[in-house]
Formats: structure tokens, C-alpha cells, sequence
């Protein structure tokens, strides 16, 4: 009987003990509320809240507004597609609404490369080694994926005559937004090679099909992109018969 009695007071203790914590981990928790902006003031909405390594998450709700549990000198994680992560380490000293603004972010597409040949004749023995230029396009939630990307840049995008002929080479970028109904807005050249060269890339990107919108906690977002496209002259030798390069001279 006594056996009995000091193993139910020994559960009681640990019942006692285990609710006694769950009250103290209660006790240091605090609700911290505030509101997530951009750089204009403009209420961000559907911004993923969170605590590494916790589980505590939360999300701001269509005026930008949110509210979660935390502890003092926790950090809070604030993210959201097309801008860069926020951290703030909380503070309980902290106002009673934290305003966090978020800066806006491209999303980076891979290089584009764009050839034009350059015929180029020359006798078998001055004929050069042949290199191989290989160029991958990385082209998210566009219509066909990769390589719906590919066929739509190579389909329709020219070299312009007038910068092949001046020699004109080089990388182009070009940002855009692609918006929640998923159209190609506000293109621009945020880096520039020539005027005929700037005007054919920003050309095929405002020319683009409608894109698979970027989505946030299951809400399509706009998205700024940026897209290199580099323009190449490639020259290709073409062997002639050395009896006719004689009879030419």
C-alpha cells in the first residue's frame, strides 16, 4: 500500500512539474503586432511570419497587419517572394506595433545568349579549332517550361542588322515585372550595350506570353525578374579551295 501511494505521489509531482513548465514556457511568451509595408508605405499582404526552429508562424493579413506569439531576444523571420528577407531580433522593450518595411528583389533568370554567324574564309591550313558555346535558360513558370522559354526566344528574337554590322556585342539586362494575372509590366534596360541592341532584348521581353503568376501562401504576387541577354557574334570559317584563291589573285 505504501509502495502504491509513493509512486501515485511521484506521477502527481511530475504532472505538477511538467504543467509548471508548460506555464513558465507560457509566461515568457509575448504577443508582439505590427505591420509590414514596402518602400512606399503600401501594406504588403500574405508575408510568411516565423521563428526558426519554433514552429510559431504566422502571415500578414490584407492591410498588412499581423500578430504572433514570441519570446524576448527571439528572431522574427519576415519573407515574401520578390523581396529580400527581413530579421529582427524582438525585443520586449519594443513599441506595441513594430512597422517593418521590406525592400523590393529581382529574381535572377540565367543567361541568354544570342548568336549571329560570321562567315569568315580562309584556307584548310589557317582553318582555327572549333569551340563549342553551350547556354542553358532557366525561364520559371513560363508556358512550356525551359524549354518553352527557349523555342520563344529563338523563334523571335534577330539580331540587329545594324549592330551586326557595326560589331556591336555584349550584355544586355533587362528587368520586368511580372504581375498576379501574370502579364509581362514595366519593362526596362538596367544595362546597356547599344540603342539598336537594348531595343531588340527589351522588345522580346515586352513581347512575351503570359506567364504561371508567382504565388505567396497561395495568392498570386507580382514579381520583379531580370533577364542577361548576351548578344554574340560567331564566326564560322568556311574552308575555300586554295586553285581559286590563285586564280582570284
Amino acid at each position: 500500500m505504501k509502495r502504491l501511494s509513493f509512486i501515485l505521489s511521484f506521477i502527481v509531482c511530475i504532472c505538477v512539474a511538467n504543467t509548471n513548465d508548460v506555464f513558465s514556457q507560457k509566461r515568457e511568451l509575448q504577443q508582439f503586432k505590427g505591420k509590414v509595408t514596402n518602400l512606399q508605405g503600401e501594406p504588403v499582404c500574405a508575408v510568411s511570419i516565423y521563428i526558426p526552429g519554433t514552429g510559431r508562424y504566422t502571415s500578414s493579413d490584407m492591410n498588412g497587419d499581423f500578430s504572433v506569439e514570441a519570446k524576448h531576444k527571439e528572431t522574427l523571420r519576415f519573407s515574401h517572394i520578390g523581396m529580400k528577407d527581413v530579421l529582427i531580433q524582438l525585443d520586449k522593450d519594443f513599441p506595441s506595433e513594430l512597422l517593418v518595411r521590406m525592400k523590393p528583389d529581382t529574381f535572377q533568370i540565367n543567361n541568354i545568349f544570342i548568336q549571329k554567324k560570321q562567315i569568315i574564309k580562309v584556307k584548310p591550313e589557317d582553318m582555327p579549332e572549333q569551340t563549342m558555346i553551350n547556354f542553358i535558360i532557366n525561364g520559371p513558370d513560363f508556358p512550356g517550361g525551359l524549354s518553352g522559354f527557349d523555342e520563344f526566344i529563338k523563334k523571335n528574337i534577330q539580331y540587329p542588322e545594324e549592330a551586326f554590322q557595326a560589331g556591336e556585342e555584349g550584355q544586355v539586362t533587362v528587368e520586368f515585372t511580372i504581375d498576379v494575372n501574370g502579364y509581362v509590366s514595366d519593362a526596362k534596360v538596367t544595362k546597356s550595350v547599344s540603342a539598336s541592341l537594348d531595343k531588340e532584348a527589351l522588345r522580346i521581353i515586352e513581347s512575351m506570353p503570359r506567364w504561371k503568376s508567382g504565388m505567396q501562401l497561395g495568392r498570386p504576387v507580382a514579381v520583379r525578374m531580370s533577364v542577361p541577354i548576351n548578344f554574340v557574334i560567331e564566326q564560322d570559317y568556311q574552308v575555300i579551295d586554295s586553285l581559286q584563291v590563285k586564280t582570284n589573285t
